[in-house]
């Protein structure tokens, strides 16, 4: 694993010094892609584009197999603006934003460097802070910018969803949704869950009393109480003998 660790910290290199953005080569233990080495990065070239240029370095990467890796392209909200901001001009034929939000989406995963695919600077600028970020807001803003779409506005005080800032549907009885969708509320729970674990690592690490490194946590069963076997040796070894029962300098041990 070291060895692949260097030639995937040399491979970063490469492909950030080619695409003229930072791209991160790493093996992956936990999350949905556990198990897999990534390459992540964000707008620059295509999925199809960087993967070749990696390819053509597999050669000097040994013994990490440049075939195996997976690749992840994720969009800044300046790419995201870009994308709708095109669309609602060339393609009047959309009628809602949620087809506005998905033709963009395609778009992205087409375009070469989307964040600079000619756009107007101001309007870019202008829909990202009024959106916040999130690629949802934008999308409705768009449309509802879209004088034959003046009628399509959210209610303020209409519930958005935490992850993605969709409406929420209203429910007939009962408690309000708080999610737009399931998929919203599992990723927010895995997002809550990943905090909590991490704040628990944090909170319940023990130090050993003899050599004070972090004594590692057992699944089940009593919680230990040293790092290591050797350091348990030396703590018992350590401590005060115990004199027995024949100890002759007790009080009582010329009575008869």
């Amino acid at each position: 694993m070291p060895k692949k660790r260097g030639q995937a910290a040399w491979l970063s290199q490469i492909l950030s010094e080619w695409a003229r953005a930072p791209v991160t080569v790493a093996w992956e233990a936990e999350g949905v892609g556990r198990g897999d080495w990534w390459v992540r990065w964000s707008d620059g070239p295509t999925v199809e584009a960087m993967r070749a240029h990696a390819r053509s370095h597999g050669v000097y990467l040994r013994p990490l197999d440049v075939t195996a890796l997976r690749f992840a392209r994720d969009y800044s909200p300046r790419a995201w603006a870009v994308a709708l901001l095109s669309l609602a001009e060339t393609q009047p034929e959309i009628t809602d934003w949620h087809e506005l939000l998905g033709v963009a989406e395609s778009w992205l995963d087409d375009a070469e460097q989307p964040d600079d695919a000619g756009a107007d600077d101001e309007h870019v600028a202008h829909l990202v802070a009024v959106a916040g970020g999130r690629e949802a807001a934008m999308a409705r803003a768009v449309f509802s910018a879209r004088p034959q779409r003046l009628a399509v506005t959210q209610v303020r005080d209409e519930p958005v969803c935490p992850v993605c800032g969709a409406p929420v549907p209203r429910a007939g009885a009962g408690r309000p949704g708080r999610y737009c969708s399931p998929a919203c509320r599992t990723r927010a729970w895995r997002r809550r869950s990943a905090r909590a674990i991490g704040e628990t690592k944090t909170r319940d690490e023990t130090r050993c009393p003899v050599c004070g490194a972090s004594v590692p946590r057992a699944g089940v069963g009593r919680p230990a109480r040293y790092c290591s076997p050797a350091c348990r040796t030396r703590a018992w070894r350590q401590r005060p003998r115990h004199r027995d029962d024949s100890d002759t300098t007790r009080p009582d041990a010329g009575a008869s």
